[in-house]
């Protein structure tokens, strides 16, 4: 058998176009939508839908069923795994397995499925399915004490499960029990378990084979597997999962849709010291720049890396002495050293430092005692002589800035799988080693790229100017301040070879481009008006949850007060609310919620499933706190009591607030998520376009780049020389042939390419749109208005699955009349073959 192609995996049938749209059409669940602690990001939802239209609608489902998730480090396969438990649940499954290679991993995981007071808990503070509240629960043993309304989950390592299987004991498990159970498997860092398929061989009595037994026991099992990495290249991993990799979003496209930082190298020619003091430096630097901008409280870590457990140790007390004795001339030194990027250019970030220092009236002494005071013997850790001391418990809660103070690790294989951490910023390589040869990156340094690779989760934060926690929001301003909270650096030996060899291993890892071109505007347009002076607009945006659509619906309520005494816990557990109810008309009562006792109101919104804080921040962006939500949303809203309204007891006001948040639920809820603002926002032209703009190419594009680029044009194209694709050049040439029409009645004509710098988002439910081209130019005559006129070209393969896009395009037109700025689009993708039809569009929207 030959090398399977890409096409030939189930991921790919599911990527189709024509599926993709079909399956983002499922509607998920309340029991995943209510019962998760996370909003859930756009992929994530992705991997719920794939797995709904698997389970319900795909005719090749295999049974037992064995599907595959591989998906990046840091994109949330726990979550994945808590949401398609509460799914299955609901499905009749009861009995899950949870298994892994590693025990810090399952340690781990129980926090996130089973602890409900910690952070990292996934769930919801009541999980309610089908309208009754079920628990997630540790089984005891095989599923002893199963209980038939929870979750039920068996934590074990693949070693211990084989074991158990292969060693019956009494009161212990066998093949045969498990075929009288339905079981969901799910295994995490799965590709550990493929080491028989890898050499070509199936053992009898292998870990999976094991796997294998327990799937195929009963029809109904099955088995979940989740990993970041997965052998493609090797001929028989990648026919064992053909037909069982549901969704592959590896680390390159997740790095692409901007959830992850970015990476740099920091290469050195001085000693290891240097390394080691640098790295300090600029971490005491972050922290200084976050506590100018961010809102929450920030502690950057850094990882000193060594070869061997002997070196780590030695190094840790080299570091201290180099701590415990900083001099000013020790650190004038460091603010002028220059060090190399990733882009082999010289950078010298101590100049950047030192001029916040000037800025900020910092001495040479206040840095050194900030540095001392930062990395104290009790704010480092030497992991590899702690392990008998309980570091687990400081590695696993890194972020809590207020009770977790380590600032440095030095260990030799830290960041292995499990480990999650969101502050590690800076990784230093205290070795020189290399283990490549014959031209192929060593295992060694592909290792080395993994630890970079999860070391890159994203460190979430929000600013004035973006609410978008979780996303890098400044690609297209590298100088700006806050670009090192969205980078990992990696300092290492500037040793061009080892260089060499870890930006092929990194590329690999999807974590860097494979090729780099730079877009360089052309020096006669950095001098016009519109690069200099002019703007370019945009609009945001928005999140619908922020109160907006409350504000819509401000009307009173109508309560019904029964004849009878409910019980209250009862109301809520049968959802009487949501029936009618018998009751004596004797007259009604309006009352505002500001009538209303707060720890009534209180004790309402805590039996409501969908108020949860988390959730409550989620909607309404604007809150800190329960009772700003109260203050602001509720206060003002009123009930009418109807009955016998005489003494309306507590327990009935408290039903109707429970009421009315239900109603708010479904307002909120029967809304788009997001919408786009109709109104456009200006920004500096030369703030926005950057004069260099760099940007990756696939080693397809890179090799047919002669070919497909666009060169030579007049002035009016903004841009030297750059790739692009065959409908892009093909725009760009039907531009020129219609330019002297345009400049009849209009001057100052640019055609600007924007390679993902701006994007605007869709009136009716805020979906994001790079347009590739926008058109300025100025009216000669009249009001000189400004045109700024978003344009898309499109070949044929996808014009039918973009049509939202052409009507966002044709609902387009703001005009601010401070600027003279008029905003449009041109409503036809231009086409080749439909050049005749965006013509006319585009005669139309300039009136030539």
């Amino acid at each position: 058998m030959g090398k399977i192609l890409e096409k030939e995996f189930l991921y790919a049938t599911f990527d189709n176009k024509i599926a993709d749209k079909m399956i983002s059409n499922i509607e998920l669940p309340p029991c995943i939508m209510d019962n998760l602690r996370h909003t859930l990001r756009p992929y994530q939802m992705k991997a719920f839908q794939r797995f709904i239209y698997y389970s319900t609608e795909y005719d090749e489902r295999t049974n037992p069923a064995h599907l595959l998730y591989n998906m990046a480090t840091g994109s949330g396969k726990t979550l994945i795994m808590a949401g398609l438990m509460l799914y299955l649940y609901q499905q009749g499954y009861r009995n899950f397995l949870f298994f892994v290679n590693a025990t810090n991993i399952i340690e781990k995981t129980k926090v996130n499925f089973i602890d409900s007071a910690s952070d990292k808990y996934l769930f919801s503070e009541r999980i309610v399915i089908d309208g009754r509240e079920i628990k997630i629960r540790e089984a005891n043993g095989y599923w002893n004490d199963s209980d038939d309304y929870a979750i039920n989950i068996k934590f074990s390592t693949i070693q211990q499960l084989h074991q158990d299987l292969e060693n019956v004991k009494e009161n212990g498990i066998t093949i045969e029990d498990i075929a009288g159970m339905k079981i969901v498997l799910l295994a995490d860092e799965a590709h550990h378990l493929n080491a028989d398929t890898k050499n070509g061989q199936q053992a009898f009595a292998s870990w999976e084979n094991t796997i294998e037994s327990v799937k195929e026991a009963n029809k109904d099992n099955i088995i979940l597997e989740f990993t970041a990495t997965t052998d493609y290249n090797t001929k028989e991993i990648a026919n064992k999962y053909r037909d069982k990799v549901i969704y592959r979003y590896d680390l390159k496209e997740y790095r692409e849709d901007k959830y992850s930082k970015e990476i740099n190298l920091f290469r050195f020619q001085g000693e290891l010291e240097d390394r080691m003091l640098y790295a300090v430096l600029f971490n005491i630097y972050r922290g200084k720049v976050a506590a100018d901008y961010l809102r929450s409280n920030f502690k950057p870590v850094i990882l000193f890396k060594s070869k061997i457990i002997k070196d780590s140790d030695t190094n840790y007390k080299i570091f201290r002495k180099l701590i415990d004795n900083l001099t000013e001339e020790r650190v004038e030194q460091l603010l002028n050293m220059q060090v190399t990027d990733l882009e082999d250019a010289n950078t010298n970030i101590g100049s950047e430092i030192r001029n916040y220092m000037n800025n900020k009236n910092l001495s040479t002494r206040e840095l050194i005692t900030e540095m001392q005071h930062s990395f104290t013997h009790n704010n480092c850790i030497a992991v590899d002589s702690n392990k008998k001391n309980n570091y687990a418990k400081y590695m696993n809660t890194l972020e809590d800035a207020a009770n977790n103070p380590i600032r440095a690790i030095f260990a030799v294989d830290m960041l292995s799988e499990g480990w999650d951490v969101l502050n590690l910023f800076d990784i230093v390589r205290l070795y020189e080693t290399r283990d490549s040869g014959h031209n192929k990156v060593g295992k060694g340094t592909t290792s080395e790229a993994q630890l970079i690779g999860r070391g890159a989760r994203y460190y979430p934060f929000i600013t004035d100017d973006s609410d978008d926690k979780y996303r890098r929001k400044y690609d297209n301003e590298p100088e700006h301040p806050l670009k090192i909270i969205e980078t990992l650096y990696y300092h290492t030996l500037n040793d061009s070879r080892y260089v060499s060899e870890i930006k092929q291993a990194l590329v690999k890892e999807g974590l860097i481009d494979e090729y780099t071109k730079e877009m360089r505007m052309k020096d006669s347009f950095k001098e016009t008006d519109l690069y200099k002076k002019g703007k370019v607009y945009t609009n945001k945006q928005v999140y619908t949850g922020n109160g907006e659509i409350i504000e819509k619906n401000t009307l009173p309520i109508d309560y019904l007060l029964p004849t009878y005494n409910a019980v209250v816990s009862k109301a809520i557990e049968n959802d009487i609310l949501s029936k009618e109810q018998v009751y004596t008309s004797s007259g009604s009562k309006s009352v505002k919620l500001s009538d209303i006792p707060a720890h009534i109101i209180r004790y309402a919104i805590s039996k409501h499933k969908n108020f949860t804080f988390d959730k409550l921040k989620d909607r309404y962006k604007d809150i800190n706190s329960i009772s700003d939500f109260i203050n602001k949303y509720l206060i003002n809203r009123e009930i009418v009591f109807k009955g016998n309204i005489n003494k309306i007891s507590n327990e009935h006001k408290m039903l109707a607030v429970y009421k009315l948040l239900g109603g708010m639920y479904l307002e909120h809820n029967s809304q788009p998520k997001y919408t786009g603002s109709r109104e456009f926002f200006a920004a500096d032209f030369g703030k926005v376009f950057l004069a260099t703009k760099k940007y990756g190419l696939s080693k397809a594009e890179f090799a047919n780049y002669t070919r497909s680029r666009i060169n030579h044009k007049p002035d009016w194209y903004v841009y030297e020389e750059h790739y692009a694709t065959s409908e892009e050049i093909e725009f760009v040439n039907f531009f020129e042939s219609h330019y002297n029409e345009i400049a009849i009645k209009y001057e100052e004509i640019y055609l600007v390419r924007n390679e993902q710098v701006i994007k605007i988002y869709n009136f009716d439910d805020g979906r994001g749109f790079e347009p590739d081209f926008l058109l300025f130019c100025k009216e000669k005559d009249g009001e000189h208005q400004i045109f700024q006129v978003f344009i898309e070209p499109k070949g044929n393969n996808i014009l039918q699955f973009d049509k939202w896009k052409e009507e966002f395009l044709s609902q387009i037109d703001y005009s601010d009349a401070r600027t003279k700025y008029y905003i449009t689009g041109v409503p036809k993708f231009y086409n080749k073959n439909k050049e005749k039809e965006f013509s006319d569009d585009l005669v139309q929207k300039l009136n030539v």
